[in-house]
């Protein structure tokens, strides 16, 4: 699709890196609500629209570590996973905490019926 007939506009949305790090609160919290150990939480915005641009006013240098595009996704996996690698889980570890957090994923079944104290033959 040639976009050249629309105008090109700037928006300005609200700031992701707060929205990341209230989201790395949120968890480390629920970690130890739940008695988990703690871990390292790094955090990242991707922007996956290919063309979305990111401008910031912002003189902080660790802005682009911060907020990235996705193409910068993969690489930046792999530096983290290096930096990280001995603070690592052991398998054990790795499985029993994954398995947990799949658990709390999960919606609840819930028996509409009983909840609702309706007969299933009505």
């Amino acid at each position: 699709m040639d976009d050249s007939r629309y105008p090109k506009k700037e928006e300005r949305f609200p700031n992701p890196i707060l929205q990341t790090v209230r989201q790395k609160i949120l968890l480390q919290e629920w970690l130890i609500h739940h008695k988990l150990p703690k871990v390292t939480i790094e955090t990242v915005t991707v922007f996956t629209n290919h063309k979305t641009m990111i401008k910031s006013s912002s003189p902080n240098p660790r802005l682009g570590q911060q907020v990235i595009q996705l193409e910068q996704l993969s690489h930046l996996l792999i530096k983290t996973n290096e930096q990280l690698a001995e603070e690592s889980f052991s398998k054990k570890a790795q499985l029993k905490f994954s398995n947990f957090l799949a658990t709390y994923q999960a919606p609840p079944i819930v028996d509409i019926l009983q909840r609702f104290q309706v007969n299933e033959s009505e």
